[in-house]
């Protein structure tokens, strides 16, 4: 979790070159985040970090959630 927090904020503060028109650009990051419990399968670890990345999104763009094995299985 620390390290994703750490990219996001890198991402957020890094200078983007100036593209052509001269429009500023902004890019954020959503993160979701998943460990292994016994029982899991990749696919179960993989679908647990989209639906953490989608509540990322979903929660206001630009953050970093874990999924929460005790929450609903439609929420992070």
């Amino acid at each position: 979790m620390v390290l994703a927090e750490r990219f996001r904020r890198l991402i957020a503060v890094s200078s983007l070159p100036m593209p052509p028109d001269g429009q500023p650009v902004s890019v954020t990051v959503s993160v979701g985040i998943a460990g292994y419990r016994d029982g899991d399968t990749i696919d179960d670890v993989i679908r647990h970090a989209d639906l953490a990345m989608y509540a990322a999104k979903n929660g206001g763009r630009n953050r970093v959630v874990e999924y929460d094995h005790l929450a609903k299985p439609e929420t992070a």
